[in-house]
């Protein structure tokens, strides 16, 4: 399902809400700490609601990204928090 206005942003990346078997991804990720909320722009706030509840969940249960101390900033992630090992 598109969002609502332009179907692309800024960066050319395609806006979309998308659903596996009737279930959001966006939600299942937000749920499950593998994402957060961020850059949410009217008019495209129709779930924004729902995606914070979803965040708030996975925060209150200290998984994935909320396990990380000083990872997930308001302008996204800080990578050099948590180097990649080689």
């Amino acid at each position: 399902m598109f969002v609502i206005g332009e179907r692309f942003d800024k960066y050319g990346r395609l806006q979309v809400y998308i659903y596996v078997d009737g279930v959001s991804v966006q939600v299942k990720l937000l749920e499950e700490g593998l994402a957060r909320v961020g850059y949410v722009y009217p008019p495209n706030t129709r779930h924004l609601d729902v995606f914070e509840k979803a965040q708030e969940k996975a925060k209150k249960a200290g998984i994935g990204i909320w396990t990380l101390d000083d990872y997930v900033t308001e302008r996204g992630f800080d990578s050099k928090t948590y180097p990649e090992e080689k």
